[in-house]
């Protein structure tokens, strides 16, 4: 018995690189999970450290900071 098997049809062939498509979805799903909470963590503490300023004086070309943030940040504080 062998401990693998070489592709030798084109529907083997087919059969194997639609497997390892599915592989590699799977993987990239698994790091996109793992990537969020970790960016999540790093927004958080970045709104948190940019709320903790002065935010009512903010120049027009800065892009409005997130209302779920305004009101859950300044509560805490």
């Amino acid at each position: 018995m062998y401990m693998f098997y070489i592709a030798e049809t084109p529907w083997e062939k087919k059969q194997l690189a639609l497997y390892w498509e599915q592989q590699r979805k799977l993987a990239a799903n698994i790091k996109d999970v793992y990537d969020k909470v970790q960016e999540d963590a790093y927004h958080s503490k970045f709104y948190q450290k940019i709320l903790s300023h002065d935010t009512s004086v903010r120049p027009d070309f800065f892009s409005p900071l997130p209302k779920k943030l305004k009101t859950e940040n300044r509560s805490l504080i």
